[in-house]
């Protein structure tokens, strides 16, 4: 993964902190991080909260009242593809 982030420019290391990463076992990096994770993990996923402005003015069908070959049917679903980040910066690693 190291290389794939330097080929990409989103991690740029000294040369001595790339070979302690490549050296190091996933353990020993898990029992170092410890502390660290729970910061980094956001508290929610979702981002879409349920509203009521438009609640009782969108029809709602069930399965069985859907018929896709009917002009105008729509089906969407609701995804956030922001890696957790709702505010889209990327943030490059720099070490």
């Amino acid at each position: 993964m190291i290389e794939k982030l330097e080929k990409h420019e989103e991690l740029v290391l000294s040369q001595e902190v790339r070979r302690k990463l490549l050296a190091i076992s996933p353990a020993t990096m898990d029992r170092l991080l410890q502390k660290e994770k729970p910061k980094l993990t956001p508290i929610s996923r979702s981002y879409t909260k349920p509203g009521t402005l438009l609640k009782h003015q969108i029809l709602v069908h069930t399965f069985a009242d859907w018929d896709e070959k009917r002009p105008g049917f729509c089906e969407i679903d609701l995804v956030a593809h922001d890696g957790g980040n709702p505010g889209g910066v990327s943030h490059k690693l720099l070490m």
